[in-house]
């Protein structure tokens, strides 16, 4: 099931970075992905970041640096 749900979350990752210019989640954490009742992961609270100003210094290896942590975090 871990392997599964760190695949969907890459998977979404992925989707998120793939936008011109990149669409970054930025704040990633065990509390904003969701595990739906039938196994489908959620991610919340990215939308936000779309109306931001794109001029800060956050680049896509913030959301994988996070994703390690929720990896981790879960893991163990």
């Amino acid at each position: 099931a871990w392997r599964r749900w760190c695949t969907q979350i890459l998977s979404a990752l992925s989707y998120l970075h793939a936008w011109e210019p990149p669409l970054i989640h930025g704040t990633l954490t065990c509390d904003t992905i969701f595990i739906q009742h039938n196994g489908l992961i959620k991610i919340g609270s990215v939308w936000h970041r779309m109306f931001a100003n794109g001029q800060g210094k956050d680049t896509t290896a913030l959301d994988i640096f996070a994703f390690g942590i929720c990896a981790l975090e879960v893991r163990s």
